[in-house]
């Protein structure tokens, strides 16, 4: 297993095409600097998840009173 991250914060568009020998990629971000990491990863998709957590650090669990109750209006009709 091995990834690619591609850090940059201006908009990107990836395309990924299958050819006859394989899969073809084409990234292209609009402006900025751009900082691309190749993880080699290992024999697991967890070697690859321990060097993308090297490089960017995990995520902390959002707070307690952050995981209740969320209602979304979105799609409900207005019947009143």
């Amino acid at each position: 297993f091995s990834g690619v991250f591609w850090h940059n914060t201006a908009e990107t568009y990836v395309d990924i095409a299958k050819e006859a020998h394989g899969h073809a990629t084409h990234w292209f971000s609009e402006s900025g600097v751009v900082d691309v990491f190749l993880m080699p990863g290992g024999p697991s998709p967890n070697a690859l998840y321990a060097q993308y957590h090297s490089l960017t650090g995990r995520t902390t669990m959002p707070a307690r009173f952050a995981l209740g109750y969320h209602q979304c209006r979105w799609n409900y009709r207005d019947d009143a």
